[in-house]
């Protein structure tokens, strides 16, 4: 194996020499045919060998300003960024710009240098080779330049003068819990999941204002607070802030009225940002507490809202707002994603003729206050027995001050629902005479009835009985609390509800009230009257399976026989007497 090894080495050796004097043989012939040149080339060969590398140093300065000495680069950097030296790595930033400056000094006149002079300057200096070609032939400069010339003075004074009219005054976190606290619903957002992440990043934008304003360093300043760069260059632009800080600087500086807060009257839809704040009262104590709410908002003017007045007829803000009340705690809903914002709808069942008008006295006093409201696509429900109900849908856009109505008005949490919590709104009943009727009719519009089988007219509530009953009492009107309604049966009392009149918008409601009303006025004054044609008819139809609440409906509007149901109910068992005896 050895000897293979040798002779195939020797072999190799033997090729390379054979090379090696070919090409030897072939310079010497070459120098003989050509001298000159051969003798170009090898002059280029000897100047390679002493070859030179520009200088191409950056000119040391802070903000336009010539660096003269390292000196002169601290107190520069004192004066402009004071907070720079806070810096852990602030001493050995300061080193590479002191060695930049005796560079510059020492080599920024000149324009070459000689081939192996990095290197002895590396070794004298006992710096890296490479920083030391970084700065003299690639133009480098140290970072503190770099940082502390990003933002030059006069940008920085134009972008923190935009900066700090964006803020509107809130500039320190005193100034931001003062503003945040006058927000109506400041504390159901103190209570959502986020928040202590939120007010933490907004802790940080005070650090970062606070340093920066005492000419900290954008990178730095990213680094201690933990935040991204592009975060931080965003907040110094403006283009971007924290959502606390972004949302309380939107707040006016203004206090609000003792007893109120301050409300957006919307969202912005896709900042979610609030947007046209008025104050509100924590409570309603007076009207002119309702007034002063009322006259901050500014009714929609459209095509829309001018067809409803025309066909629902005028309608003043303060009524339209205590009608819509009542529909919303009747008919009316409350949905919301957040608790501090809510929109609202209506259903509205198809089998009422009257349906359609409802659904427009929803958009109607909705525009009233401001909001828009809709017709929706018709949705389907499905009862217990298998029956499917059609219902008409309307829709409004969201506002916190439909969760103000929810909450403030109605006394109802934002996780609260009417059907299960009773509302509490007994500043309605100091209310003038008029506001009363409009809450009321909102509240039969929605859930009221009028029967004449039942021979009666009442609301329907699961709660709210003896509340509605004061209401009732309060605008003259006697009711019974019961049997999940309040019932007017008082012939004199259900002809003060038609007077009232007790539905507004639910004409068919209101039509059946005031033929119940034309029965009580027209009903024989002694049973004892009844012709024999007409009893013999009741019970014909009696016996045919009618109760006396279905024969009365049918006299009247088949017959045109005006009898109440409690005259129907003694004329069958007068006659049933009769005949057992």
């Amino acid at each position: 194996m050895r000897r293979v090894f040798r002779e195939l080495l020797r072999d190799e050796v033997e090729r390379a020499w054979s090379k090696f004097v070919i090409h030897r043989l072939g310079e010497a012939l070459a120098r003989r045919l050509n001298p000159e040149k051969m003798t170009k080339e090898s002059t280029q060969k000897e100047s390679a060998e002493s070859r030179v590398y520009p200088i191409n140093m950056w000119t040391p300065e802070l903000d336009g300003v010539r660096i003269e000495s390292y000196d002169h680069l601290v107190e520069l950097l004192r004066s402009r960024s004071p907070a720079f030296f806070k810096r852990k790595d602030a001493d050995k930033l300061l080193k590479s710009a002191k060695l930049h400056i005796e560079l510059y000094q020492e080599y920024g006149a000149r324009t070459h240098l000689e081939r192996g002079e990095v290197a002895k300057l590396s070794k004298i200096l006992k710096k890296s080779p490479t920083t030391l070609k970084r700065y003299l032939r690639e133009g480098v400069m140290p970072k503190v330049y770099y940082w502390s010339n990003k933002v030059p003075s006069g940008e920085k004074e134009r972008k923190l003068e935009a900066l700090l009219a964006r803020l509107n005054g809130v500039t320190t976190e005193k100034e931001y819990d003062k503003r945040f606290s006058t927000l109506y619903f400041s504390d159901k957002m103190s209570t959502t999941a986020d928040h202590q992440q939120k007010d933490e990043f907004a802790q940080k934008f005070f650090t970062f204002l606070s340093e920066y304003m005492k000419s900290g360093l954008l990178v730095d300043l990213a680094k201690r607070l933990k935040i991204g760069k592009s975060t931080i260059n965003a907040w110094f632009d403006g283009t971007q802030l924290p959502t606390r800080i972004a949302y309380t600087a939107l707040i006016p500086q203004q206090e609000p009225r003792h007893g109120s807060k301050w409300l957006p009257k919307k969202l912005n839809t896709k900042t979610n940002l609030p947007e046209d704040f008025i104050q509100v009262p924590l409570e309603i104590q007076s009207p002119q507490d309702l007034l002063d709410v009322l006259n901050q908002i500014l009714p929609l003017n459209s095509k829309a809202m001018k067809a409803y007045e025309k066909e629902l007829g005028e309608m003043s803000q303060e009524i339209a707002f205590m009608y819509l009340l009542g529909l919303m705690v009747s008919d009316g809903s409350f949905r919301s994603d957040v608790d501090y914002s809510a929109s609202a709808n209506l259903f509205v069942s198809k089998k009422y003729s009257w349906g359609t008008t409802l659904g427009k006295g929803f958009c109607y006093t909705m525009g009233r206050i401001g909001l828009s409201a809709k017709r929706d696509t018709d949705q389907e429900k499905v009862r217990g027995n298998g029956k499917v109900d059609v219902f008409q849908v309307y829709n409004s856009e969201a506002s916190p001050v439909l969760m103000w109505m929810k909450k403030a008005l109605l006394g109802l949490e934002a996780s609260e629902t009417k059907k299960d919590v009773a509302i509490k709104a007994d500043w309605i009943l100091n209310m003038p005479h008029e506001w009363r009727v409009a809450f009321i009719q909102g509240l039969a519009d929605g859930d009221g009835y009028a029967s004449i089988p039942k021979f009666a007219a009442g609301i329907a509530t699961t709660t709210n009985e003896e509340f509605f009953a004061k209401l009732l009492s309060s605008v003259g009107i006697e009711s019974t609390a019961g049997y999940d309604r309040v019932l007017i049966r008082k012939y004199d009392e259900i002809l003060k509800a038609r007077e009232l009149p007790l539905f507004r918008f639910a004409s068919g409601r209101q039509q059946i009230l005031n033929n119940i009303c034309k029965i009580i006025k027209q009903k024989p004054k002694s049973r004892h009257r009844i012709p024999e044609d007409e009893k013999r008819l009741v019970m014909e139809l009696y016996r045919d399976g009618f109760t006396p609440g279905e024969i009365a409906e049918k006299l009247w509007y088949e017959h045109g026989l005006a009898r109440t149901t409690a005259m129907i109910y003694t004329l069958i068992r007068r006659e049933n007497k009769k005949i057992a005896d």
